[in-house]
């Protein structure tokens, strides 16, 4: 079963506007519910906006969107409004008091993250709740930042934060008192929808949650809860629409034409843009090449013009130079001619006159041939540098042909139109000029077309590779998703086959197996309970009927320690009991060792209801008289003469009373009990407590008025007594004597009935002890069960494995599947590219594999363009030399010495 945020999914109106004005789209990421019912501290991921709970009924999925969506967006707490399943007692108060405290401080909170900048804000609710108030107490906050990372809800110990500190942890600015005031924090901060449509959309998603809204889908039913949820359109607003309908067909028509009017502007801006900037390229490189050529022919003619007043100025100074000679040869000619006819020429004092000028004129002379044969051979020379110059004109006039005819050439193979009269010299720059912008502009545009195709065919490659490396890492994310899955199936079945073998060596501790392998095959589910939870759940009540038992045995054992420390101490009082013989008499020193028989006071003990004073005055009398200890043999005979001891013997028995009334014989006595009886009955007794010793009685004896006969013992209970001629009394407190052997007799009894209860006792003790350790065995055989379960954490860890193997295997596929469009697109791009390139290749005239040749042979087109008018204006100085050569005047020079 599953359930989904309905809105505040990312596609939704999530919008916030940024500080460029435009609407920035908000998605939420996560989600947390902090000690809220059975929550402790739970965080929800958003995958690309959307929430997806799954789990069993009863796993909390409603509970989850109960505190979570829309209280996280709206603050109220009706609960109605939380849920509209439950009944009005389960309340917010009620989730924080779950667990039964008396008090209760969670937190709810959700995080969005915008799309483009990745900023995360967090908004969130705290509540504080107590069993005598109805009413939780809120605080609300929307700051920016991550739970967990930037802030947290928790104390260093774990706990809620209270309202105080998270003030101080996010700041007193970031808390909201009110829900009205949160709400219109969070549609500012997030949607920027307004109040009420803000509120229209929370009552939206109510309404689209109410309970079994989809189960019998009814559209007029569904319908009307639309209704219910969303504001009523104004009327106005609805005859707006109406009219705005109506208005739409023309409207839409004017938008087509003015759409065509646009296509048809911007087809027609493409072309005269083209043509716009070819033209100007073409005007721009005349003017360019025109200047270059003005410049290049001003400075010739400035050369050609300095050149030819150099020459004229040495043709001068030649000339000036020439006639001064030529005039001064003719004049020393004429001298000479003067000299010769006149008389003084033969007189002899005028032959050395003569002589030195005929040196002068002869050195004239020579000086004249000398610029005579200059000037010759410079007018030989002249006439050999015209027709050098005619030479070279024609060379260059061959040249001129050779480079228009490879300027046709080169036209050709650039795929340039070109004529024999494209080759007249009017106007060539310009038509070459013309010709070379409009092919270098076909280049540029194929070549741009070559190189979007290229750059779409790289993209391509790169998407190709991306989409492999997609692929191969999808392929790796499947086999590691089948890895770990075969990790969980082999951690399981390692974890049954532990439970088997632990099941096998606890047969005692837990006979039935079955709940654990219940719970070991629910490991990693939500809400699975743990091996030691189903185990401890199991053994509950034999550990606690065992835990009784041991309590229970632990008091009868202190019970019966109890008693036999009592056992004990009495026995130890009775086995310190001892009864010692009489003082030894002066007049028995012979040794009794060996002697059969023995004294009086071991042979006889007091009759049963003697009292206490009475047995002490009788024994004191007795002692007194020597009786006490006096030997007693176990039949008549005769005892050695002269051994320092007395002897009892039978006498007579007394007529009255008698110690036979006041003692019996101790049983197993070494002596008869009739010869004890015997002597026995010889003492008298009597019971006289009057008169003083010496006096008269009432009677006519010694103590009574009765009389006694003399050759008896007497005994009064009042421990006077009368032997013979001796007459006396003595006294003791308690007897001391008499009993004795029937006291050794009893406290040997009573030892061996403390011997026995003390067996009795450890036996007991011995037999609670050994229930004991068997209780503690078994108890220690629950807990080494206990500790010997089967551990899950590596079913757990491979289940996580499995759970990151699968996240990584979604988020190949998406890399797969984004990489696969991404090849698409570029595949598409690449074709486009390759059919503009075409295309432009056809309207051009340019084939896209010859682009670069026509390039080169633009470009050698243009340098034969540019050489062609080079060689032109080389030709066209030529001929103006040449004909300026042919045009100087010659000056014939005749001259005889």
């Amino acid at each position: 079963m599953s359930e989904r945020n309905d809105r505040a999914d990312g596609r939704g109106p999530s919008h916030r506007t940024g500080g460029d004005g435009r609407l920035g789209r908000y998605v939420p990421t996560r989600a947390g519910i902090v000690n809220l019912w059975d929550y402790r501290d739970e965080e929800f991921t958003f995958a690309n906006g959307w929430l997806v709970l799954r789990g069993p009924n009863g796993s909390g999925k409603t509970k989850a969107l109960e505190v979570l969506f829309p209280f996280v967006l709206d603050g109220r707490i009706d609960p109605k409004r939380l849920n509209p399943f439950a009944s009005e007692d389960r309340t917010m108060k009620s989730n924080l008091l779950f667990r039964g405290n008396d008090t209760g401080l969670g937190y709810v909170w959700m995080e969005f993250r915008h799309r483009d900048t990745g900023q995360s804000v967090t908004v969130g609710v705290g509540l504080h709740a107590q069993r005598h108030r109805d009413t939780p107490v809120r605080w609300h906050f929307v700051t920016d930042g991550r739970v967990g990372e930037d802030f947290s809800l928790l104390t260093a110990d774990d706990r809620p934060m209270t309202r105080k500190q998270l003030a101080e942890e996010l700041g007193e600015h970031a808390l909201i008192p009110s829900p009205p005031d949160y709400r219109a924090a969070i549609d500012q901060r997030l949607f920027g929808l307004g109040r009420e449509r803000y509120e229209q959309l929370i009552t939206l998603i109510l309404t689209l949650r109410r309970p079994q809204l989809a189960k019998n889908l009814d559209p007029a039913k569904l319908s009307d809860t639309l209704t219910e949820g969303l504001r009523p359109i104004d009327d106005e607003l609805v005859s707006e629409a109406a009219r705005s309908f109506e208005d739409m067909e023309s409207v839409q028509h004017t938008l087509e034409g003015l759409v065509a009017a646009d296509e048809a502007t911007a087809a027609f801006l493409s072309s005269y843009t083209t043509y716009l900037r070819v033209h100007a390229r073409w005007a721009a490189d005349a003017l360019t090449r025109r200047r270059d050529d003005v410049a290049a022919r001003r400075t010739g003619r400035e050369e050609a013009a300095a050149r030819l007043a150099t020459a004229e100025h040495d043709r001068a100074e030649a000339g000036q130079r020439l006639a001064a000679a030529e005039d001064a040869l003719a004049g020393l000619r004429a001298r000479l001619e003067q000299l010769r006819a006149s008389a003084a020429y033969e007189a002899l004092q005028q032959l050395a006159d003569l002589e030195r000028l005929v040196r002068a004129c002869a050195e004239a002379e020579a000086v004249a041939r000398g610029e005579l044969g200059r000037r010759v051979a410079a007018r030989a020379r002249a006439a050999a540098g015209l027709e050098s110059a005619r030479r070279a004109l024609a060379e260059l006039e061959a040249a001129v042909s050779r480079a228009a005819a490879e300027v046709a050439d080169e036209a050709a193979a650039a795929g340039i139109p070109w004529t024999g009269a494209d080759a007249a010299e009017d106007g060539f720059t310009d038509r070459a000029g013309g010709r070379i912008a409009a092919r270098d502009d076909d280049v540029r545009a194929v070549r741009a077309a070559a190189a979007g195709l290229s750059r779409a065919e790289q993209a391509r490659d790169l998407a190709r590779a991306a989409l492999e490396q997609a692929l191969e890492a999808m392929a790796v994310a499947e086999r590691e998703a089948a890895s770990a899955q075969e990790g969980v199936d082999r951690a399981r079945q390692a974890a049954r086959a532990e439970l088997s073998a632990w099941a096998g060596r606890y047969t005692e501790v837990l006979p039935d197996p079955e709940p654990l392998a219940e719970a070991l095959e629910q490991v990693g589910e939500p809400d699975a309970p743990a091996l030691d939870t189903v185990f401890a759940e199991t053994v509950m009540s034999a550990v606690q009927e065992l835990r009784e038992e041991r309590a229970r045995l632990r008091g009868q054992r202190e019970q019966t320690e109890r008693e036999r420390a009592a056992a004990e101490e009495e026995r130890r009082l009775i086995a310190a009991e001892r009864d010692d013989a009489p003082a030894v008499h002066p007049a028995r020193t012979a040794s009794r060792a060996g002697r059969a028989g023995a004294p009086l006071w071991r042979l006889v003990r007091f009759r049963d209801g003697v009292p206490a004073p009475a047995a002490a005055s009788v024994e004191a009398a007795l002692e007194a008289t020597g009786i006490l200890d006096a030997w007693v043999t176990p039949a008549p005979g005769p005892v050695r003469v002269g051994d320092s001891d007395a002897y009892l013997f039978e006498g007579a028995p007394t007529p009255g009373p008698s110690l036979a009334d006041l003692l019996v014989p101790e049983e197993n006595a070494p002596v008869p009990a009739e010869r004890i009886t015997g002597i026995l009955r010889a003492v008298a007794l009597r019971d006289d407590r009057a008169g003083d010793i010496g006096g008269t009685g009432a009677g006519d004896g010694p103590f009574s008025g009765e009389p006694v006969a003399p050759e008896h013992p007497l005994i009064t209970a009042c421990g006077r007594f009368l032997q013979g001629v001796q007459l006396g009394a003595h006294h003791k407190e308690h007897a001391e004597y008499i009993g004795a052997t029937a006291r050794a007799r009893r406290r040997t009894a009573r030892l061996a009935d403390c011997d026995a209860r003390l067996s009795v006792i450890t036996q007991v003790l011995a037999a609670v002890d050994r229930r004991v350790d068997e209780v503690e065995a078994a108890l220690a055989a629950i807990d080494s069960a206990r500790a010997a379960l089967p551990r899950t954490g590596a079913i757990t860890a491979a289940l996580r494995t499995r759970e990151q193997a699968a996240g990584r295997l979604r988020a190949t596929r998406d890399g797969a599947d984004a990489a696969q469009r991404g090849y698409d697109e570029t595949v598409a791009a690449s074709g486009a590219a390759e059919r503009a390139l075409r295309r432009t290749g056809t309207e051009r005239a340019l084939a896209p594999e010859t682009v670069e040749e026509v390039a080169a042979a633009v470009r050698r087109f243009e340098r034969g363009a540019a050489e062609l008018t080079g060689r032109r204006r080389e030709a066209a100085r030529q001929r103006e030399a040449v004909t300026a050569a042919a045009a100087t005047p010659r000056r014939p020079r005749s001259w005889r010495p």
